[in-house]
């Protein structure tokens, strides 16, 4: 593998990056490796890094969290064929919807 990740082979770098971020394969976790090889890989247009990545700055794992760099990513991801990522758009702007209203409520309680 390591020949191929030198080589710049997408998959590879992108098999890395899982490596780093779930501490797999004797591999220490490590967040901002695992983001830096996420990023690699999406240079390529790897849409299964580019969701990953995505996934990343969503939860600001590696990386400040940056909703609008997620949904840039994620987006590219779902562009590029990966089907799961217009599921989890369509779930996380439901859920930011919903905290919205609970929160807007919240404050409009306190404030009264």
């Amino acid at each position: 593998m390591k020949k191929s990740v030198e080589q710049e082979d997408a998959n590879s770098q992108f098999n890395v990056a899982l490596l780093y971020e779930r501490g797999d394969g004797g591999i220490i976790q490590n967040l901002e490796e695992a983001f830096n090889w996420y990023t690699k890989s999406t240079e390529q247009n790897y849409a299964d890094a580019q969701f990953d990545l995505g996934t990343m700055y969503y939860r600001g794992g590696g990386v400040k969290a940056n909703t609008e760099q997620a949904d840039y990513w994620t987006k590219r991801s779902y562009e590029n064929g990966y089907k799961p990522a217009k599921d989890f758009l369509e779930e996380e702007r439901y859920y930011m919807q919903i905290k919205n209203t609970v929160f807007d409520d919240m404050t409009k309680r306190q404030i009264a």
